[in-house]
């Protein structure tokens, strides 16, 4: 699996991710992650692409910024 194809991204959200099993390389960073790896990234934040030639299984929250009232 490879997500080279979609480059880099960014959101205008908060997410969060952990690695539950399995790991994933960091193509930008050339850095692998495996299981217990936690991640936040806020909004606009670069990260990937990715690829994993095991599989990953994530746990991934996405949640926007509260505003003031």
């Amino acid at each position: 699996m490879s997500t080279s194809a979609a480059g880099a991204v960014a959101h205008e959200y908060f997410e969060e991710v952990l690695v539950l099993s399995g790991s994933l390389h960091d193509l930008r960073l050339n850095q692998t992650f495996g299981a217990g790896y936690y991640a936040c990234r806020p909004p606009g934040m670069l990260h990937g692409p990715w690829e994993s030639a095991e599989g990953c299984i994530m746990l991934e929250t996405r949640y926007e910024q509260q505003r003031p009232a």
